[in-house]
């Protein structure tokens, strides 16, 4: 099984290049900032539903989470499935 701060780097990494906080993503999935928090830093990790819903807010594939999976700049896609909506 992969590391939890595996995927909290790669969460935090796909966060990141769709430029929203830890906040904005927390709003999106009806969780806390605490929860987003705890997952980027490898504390706990979302539940399954929740990351097919972290794929598409994201923009990324959900294999995206997974170990074998190479992150590359080609690997996020560049407009989410979400709107985002400024704060």
């Amino acid at each position: 099984m992969q590391k939890t701060n595996k995927i909290g780097d790669k969460i935090t990494e796909a966060r990141k290049k769709i430029n929203i906080t830890q906040n904005q993503l927390a709003e999106k999935l009806f969780i806390s900032p605490q929860a987003v928090g705890k997952w980027e830093r490898g504390e706990s990790m979302p539940d399954i539903i929740t990351f097919g819903r972290l794929a598409e807010i994201l923009g990324v594939d959900l294999n995206y989470f997974s170990e074998n999976f190479q992150s590359t700049a080609e690997s996020i896609i560049l407009e989410p499935q979400v709107e985002l909506l400024p704060e």
